[in-house]
């Protein structure tokens, strides 16, 4: 994922493929963006996240989403 520097964004739709509530998700991410969960009323095993450069700092930066079933890495390229 790719963001513009103080100020930009994406979203992305994190989910378990077996249907699963994620109501468990843990997230893990830097100071230099921030990750915001948009609520989906009625949706368990699906959730949709923005994510935001709050910092001019240019770089490569990591977001975890984890769940007890495993977890996986989004790279934040800040520029």
């Amino acid at each position: 994922m790719r963001l513009n520097r103080s100020g930009g964004s994406q979203a992305v739709v994190v989910g378990r493929e077996d249907n699963g509530d994620i109501r468990d998700l843990e997230i893990a991410g830097t100071p230099e963006v921030v990750i915001r969960r948009e609520t989906v009323a009625g949706v368990t095993s699906r959730a949709l996240f923005v994510i935001r450069a709050v910092s001019a700092k240019t770089g490569l930066y990591q977001v975890t989403f984890k769940l007890p079933c495993g977890s996986k890495t989004v790279e934040v390229s800040i520029h």
